[in-house]
């Protein structure tokens, strides 16, 4: 039995899609089991780690993994490749992405009665 083709469409938050390409040789070895995301998502996970230390960040740094039929890839050569460089700019994206949304709450915690007024009962 040979290796199977596999494509998925892989994002993190809001970022951009990319195209991920390998060959599961799971069918071939039942005990080979690869994961093409595992180290970007440790990677991306550690850096968003690093600038917001102890904050719930599964939403950005979860992949969002949709597989793609291999005779369908032609659909979806437009898309970016998931490499290193991809990586970075995901990375760049999701600070934003994280800062954004602490400075909306922020803002909605600033916001005229936001908190109540404890002299009134």
């Amino acid at each position: 039995m040979e290796a199977m083709k596999r494509l998925y469409i892989v994002s993190f938050g809001d970022s951009r899609k990319y195209r991920v390409e390998f060959e599961d040789v799971a069918n071939v070895d039942p005990f080979h089991h690869t994961n093409p995301l595992a180290s970007v998502e440790a990677d991306i996970s550690e850096y968003l780690e690093g600038f917001f230390p102890g904050e719930s960040l599964a939403y950005f740094d979860t992949p969002k993994v949709t597989e793609v039929y291999w005779k369908d890839r032609a659909e979806y050569e437009s898309y970016p490749v998931l490499d290193a460089a991809a990586v970075k700019d995901i990375e760049a994206e999701l600070r934003k992405e994280v800062e954004n949304r602490e400075d909306q709450q922020r803002l909605d915690c600033n916001a005229p009665y936001a908190e109540i007024n404890s002299e009134v009962k």
